[in-house]
């Protein structure tokens, strides 16, 4: 075995790059989204999650796309219907990152909002070009029969 420190320094470059290769999303779905959305684009999900204490909580979650920007920001709205306490709304914003992650035997996207605050992460499943799936806090499936979807109703070229 050569070892040389021209070897070495060849040895560590190649290894680096098969570790960046494997960072690299082989989602063919998010690939195409990237492919079809342009940057700068907000993206809007919105639906009705479950909630222990109300009837629902009606949610808002825009997305700003842009494969040059390494944390892209998000905003999300939030509205519970029916609470005990009345009607309340928050809004949260942040940035969001993009893990890949295997789900049934597949490996998909998942966005995580808020990836450097530990105890503030929301996790989505990128499940198609259009829907999002809410995750738990240790990005797994909900096991549960409720809605956990969010359907993109908006796409927003420029947001004032």
């Amino acid at each position: 075995m050569n070892n040389t420190p021209w070897f070495r320094a060849r040895l560590v470059v190649y290894l680096c790059l098969l570790l960046l290769y494997g960072c690299v999303s082989s989602d063919p779905s998010l690939k195409l989204w990237n492919a079809r959305i342009p940057a700068g684009t907000w993206l809007v999900f919105e639906g009705i999650l479950p909630c222990a204490d109300c009837r629902g909580i009606k949610t808002r979650l825009e997305l700003f796309v842009d494969q040059n920007n390494p944390e892209p920001p998000f905003i999300l709205k939030q509205e519970y219907i029916g609470a005990n306490e009345g009607e309340r709304t928050s809004v949260r914003s942040g940035m969001y990152g993009i893990s890949v992650n295997t789900f049934r035997d597949a490996e998909t996207a998942v966005f995580v909002l808020n990836p450097y605050e530990r105890n503030n992460r929301m996790y989505f499943l990128h499940v198609s070009f259009d829907t999002i799936k809410l995750l738990n806090q240790q990005m797994g499936e909900i096991p549960s029969t409720m809605n956990h979807l969010l359907i993109r109703t908006e796409t927003i070229r420029e947001k004032q």
